[in-house]
């Protein structure tokens, strides 16, 4: 069953029958009170959403696959937000809302089916710490463009991100990429989006055999100055297209 809910006095009767819910106002205390078991896609986006209500877990929907919060007023998550596992969520957008943080716990073993996760267009400037505490092993696309983020967190690497095909950081306040990201392979990135950050160098071991399925590497309108010794030292099997345009590079010999 689909079903709209466009006042707030609308109750749901029998949220066990329920597929895809639409509701175009903030949800009240009630709506987290009993268990959405069939509940596959809730839609949120375009409200005056500015919390979700306590309550507001992966216990209470075993069957969402689809969540949007995004163009809201969201300003944070609930606290319990991550204390039980989105056992079927694949798709999770955040973007276009004036959140400022994640949760700790915010991790791949809370999201295990995860694939498109976007973030972009929110206020965040950093990530949980936890963030990379486990895999997400099903994570394909990672949104992390306009954000004010200035670093990604310690343990960003491709096993932590094993099926990952889209990683888009452009428009960030990105200086750095952190000390291991390129310590394992990222088997599955066609696509890795700097352009228009703040990034000044890529760290060594930045190479064709770190990312063997690259497509598209963007890093124009950056404040690169060199490239490290081993990129132009292995085979990129993959590449197709490469943008340097914009950046302080005088040179394409390594240093």
């Amino acid at each position: 069953m689909r079903l709209w809910l466009k006042e707030k006095k609308g109750i749901i009767d029998d949220p066990h029958t329920i597929q895809v819910l639409h509701l175009s106002h903030t949800p009240q205390e009630g709506f987290t009170g009993s268990v959405f078991s069939t509940l596959r896609e809730l839609w949120l986006h375009g409200t005056q959403l500015k919390t979700l209500p306590k309550g507001f877990a992966g216990s209470l929907f075993p069957a969402l696959r689809y969540l949007s919060l995004s163009s809201t007023q969201l300003k944070e998550l609930p606290e319990g937000f991550t204390c039980s596992v989105f056992t079927a969520l694949r798709e999770l957008y955040l973007n276009n809302t004036q959140l400022k943080a994640l949760p700790e716990g915010f991790t791949g073993s809370i999201f295990p089916a995860l694939e498109i996760l976007s973030l972009s267009g929110t206020q965040l400037k950093t990530l949980p710490e936890g963030f990379t505490g486990s895999v997400f092993p099903a994570l394909q696309r990672l949104y992390l463009n306009n954000t004010q983020l200035k670093e990604l967190p310690k343990g960003f690497t491709g096993s932590v991100f094993p099926a990952l095909q889209e990683l888009y950081l452009y428009n960030t306040q990105l200086k750095t990429l952190p000390e291991g990201f390129t310590g394992s392979v990222f088997p599955a990135l066609r696509v890795l989006d700097f352009y228009n950050t703040q990034l000044t160098t890529l760290p060594e071991g930045f190479t064709g055999s770190v990312f063997p399925a690259l497509e598209r590497l963007d890093l124009s309108h950056t404040q690169l100055t060199t490239l490290p010794e081993g990129f132009t030292g292995s085979v990129f099997p993959a590449l197709q297209i490469l943008w340097l345009n914009n950046t302080q590079l005088k040179t394409l010999l390594y240093r």
